[in-house]
């Protein structure tokens, strides 16, 4: 039975998981992401990941649209780290189940990979790579010539936007992410410190009707330098 025929349906559940893990070790093989450990894999597959990322930065002065028309679309985004494996709108991926999940394995492995909190693998290479600059992940954007929502990442060092996209969006969930807003909040002011007494008066406020523990963590980190990355 080839990949084409397989489905998952006529598949008992633990053949098929290993047909798809199967498939995403040969994808990070072919793709140059193999090595003799994970960790050594994933840390390349990071820095392809911010290779294609990088160039379309979000830079001052901020043109109109410029967000929309840098920032990229998750699938996009695998597609580039991917170039090899097809995926959506390829005949071998629309005829294929299997290569369907392993598609779905792979973007989900990206996509964890550009979380905008500050432990997220990418984000963390940015600070070491991008001085200045912040990788902020939208789950819903629409971006320049589309009409849906997708999934988009980008890079930027335009604090507008970081405030818009990245801490808007965490304050209004701060009564339950108030450490994850004072944490992601004292990288960006890390990375801008000159942006830090804006921060520190944004953030303090969004905790103001939460727990007096979070409203002191805040200045503690943001009010004196904060922590090292």
């Amino acid at each position: 039975m080839t990949a084409t025929t397989l489905r998952r349906k006529d598949t008992p559940q633990g053949e098929w998981q290993k047909l798809v893990k199967t498939g995403v070790a040969e994808a990070m093989a072919q793709a140059g992401y193999e090595d003799d450990d994970d960790s050594s894999a994933n840390t390349k597959l990071y820095g392809s990941i911010l290779d294609v990322i990088e160039p379309r930065a979000v830079t001052a002065p901020l043109a109109t649209g410029a967000r929309e028309r840098l920032a990229i679309e998750r699938n996009m985004l695998v597609q580039d780290v991917f170039k090899d494996t097809p995926g959506p709108g390829v005949c071998a991926y629309t005829n294929s189940e299997l290569v369907q999940h392993v598609w779905k394995s792979l973007l989900n492995k990206v996509w964890n990979a550009v979380k905008s909190a500050p432990n997220g693998p990418v984000q963390k290479l940015v600070a070491s790579r991008m001085p200045g600059y912040v990788l902020v992940r939208l789950d819903a954007i629409v971006l320049d010539g589309r009409k849906d929502e997708v999934g988009a990442v980008y890079v930027t060092n335009v604090f507008k936007l970081i405030e818009q996209d990245l801490q808007r969006p965490l304050e209004a969930a701060h009564a339950s992410s108030g450490e994850t807003l004072v944490d992601t909040m004292d990288m960006v002011g890390i990375r801008q410190p000159d942006n830090r007494p804006a921060l520190l008066s944004s953030v303090r406020t969004a905790l103001a009707l939460t727990a007096d523990e979070n409203s002191k963590r805040a200045q503690r980190l943001l009010g004196t330098g904060g922590d090292s990355e």
